[in-house]
């Protein structure tokens, strides 16, 4: 069933994928890429700048615009400490600390598809050596935060319509996180304990066998992303 799924993504691909690298439409000089293939695969940042691998990450055109895919299936092979699939870039850098410097990352990008019984997606994170630290989610139709100690977080979006892009800024500075949808600042909290912070983006479904059905998966376009560290 998996391979009939990918042989249709494939073929839709061959019609609408074009003809460039993600790299030409993405400045991946600062991250590397996590797929969840059999087994599953890390590409260095030297390598991806000439990578492309439909239907897990390829360039395309979303409504009109350069952007690049991030697919992954529910089933596919997870990293070590996940339960769940993922094509996810990561931050390929020295990591940061929550106190020291201006840290940010800011993303342009769509969730295009949920997997069907859980339907959920990481889109962007912040992970540090103790695990996640903050995360953006779709969560069946609201784009919501986890992170935030007081636990009390109104969506960044209600009744999210797919496909609709949206710019996301996550901002770490002086043990504060910011994070800003649309240039709008949502949400501001402290947090500075832990080390070794660094920024995510892609496709990580939250999501497995033990939920959804072989051919379920995730996916999301990224139109741009930049990273600064000052």
């Amino acid at each position: 069933m998996l391979s009939f799924l990918l042989l249709i993504v494939v073929s839709v691909c061959i019609l609408g994928c074009n003809s460039e690298l993600p790299s030409h439409v993405l400045d991946l000089s600062t991250f590397k890429l996590q797929l969840p293939t059999n087994p599953a695969r890390e590409i260095d940042t030297a390598a991806l700048q000439s990578f492309s691998l439909p239907p897990y990450f390829y360039a395309t055109n979303v409504s009109g615009s350069p952007a690049v895919i991030f697919w992954a299936q529910v089933n596919g092979t997870h990293t070590s400490g996940s339960e769940y699939p993922r094509t996810e870039l990561s931050e390929s850098g020295k990591p940061f600390q929550p106190t020291q410097g201006t840290n940010s990352m800011m993303v342009k990008e769509a969730i295009m598809h949920l997997p069907d019984k859980r339907p959920e997606v990481v889109c962007a994170q912040i992970l540090g050596e103790g695990g996640p630290v903050l995360q953006v989610r779709m969560n069946g139709k609201n784009l919501v935060v986890y992170g935030d100690p007081s636990g009390d977080v109104p969506p960044l979006q209600e009744n999210y319509v797919l496909g609709t892009p949206f710019t996301l800024e996550i901002v770490v500075e002086a043990g504060t996180i910011k994070i800003y949808y649309n240039s709008a600042l949502k949400l501001s909290f402290p947090k500075s304990s832990g080390s070794g912070w660094y920024f995510k983006a892609g496709a990580y479904v939250q999501s497995n066998l033990s939920y959804d059905a072989p051919t379920a998966y995730g996916e999301v376009a990224i139109f741009n992303i930049k990273t600064v560290h000052a």
